[in-house]
């Protein structure tokens, strides 16, 4: 779990919250964006 959580949650990134929505914003040269978007949208499937 130490691996998952040091790639994916460690990430420099921004949480922006507006009227409408909550977007946590990453950099886009980040080695393991794919892995993350993969994750994040098996979570919203649940």
């Amino acid at each position: 779990m130490e691996t998952i959580r040091k790639y994916l949650l460690k990430v420099a990134g921004k949480v922006v919250h507006t009227a409408r929505r909550i977007q946590l914003k990453l950099s886009a040269t980040h080695v393991y964006q794919a892995v993350f978007k993969r994750i994040l949208l098996n979570i919203q499937q649940l």
